[in-house]
């Protein structure tokens, strides 16, 4: 099953005992490592440092991720590809095998693409971009767990 989705058992293996080790320590629900060992990320964001971290901070999740990325810390804003390669180094992920989430085309999609990454989802109520096969196209954010682990045709 983990091959349907680009993940290969040992990557598995060392993520699930990541999360396991929370949820055993009581730092997680069941959902959250259900979700949290199928998709170790990094967030990026374009802005100020400021308002950048009290909105992540707001989201409740920071602690499904594995950091944030605010560009004016790095001084490169998406979509230069130097954003994006900070992100993976929270990881420690490669851009082949990485996916992005974002709602702005040409700072989101457009650059973890040309920075190398493997898939995209853009969450957007227009559909007006040109057809790519390595970009899933969502309307909401309860749709991109389920679009990043789709099986690819």
């Amino acid at each position: 099953m983990l091959g349907r989705y680009g993940i290969t058992p040992r990557d598995f293996a060392r993520a699930d005992w990541r999360w396991w080790r929370r949820f055993s320590q009581g730092g997680l629900t069941i959902e959250e490592l259900r979700l949290g060992r199928m998709a170790d990320c990094g967030v990026v964001t374009n802005g100020t440092v400021d308002p950048q971290r009290v909105k992540a901070e707001q989201t409740g999740l920071l602690h499904l991720v594995a950091g944030v990325v605010v560009t004016e810390e790095i001084g490169f804003h998406k979509p230069d590809p130097r954003a994006f390669a900070a992100a993976l180094a929270l990881t420690g992920d490669s851009a082949p095998r990485a996916a992005m989430v974002g709602d702005r085309w040409e700072f989101d999609i457009e650059g973890a693409l040309e920075a190398g990454f493997r898939r995209a989802v853009w969450v957007s109520r227009s559909r007006r971009r040109p057809a790519d096969p390595r970009v899933k196209i969502v309307k909401s954010l309860p749709q991109v767990l389920p679009a990043l682990l789709e099986r690819r045709a």
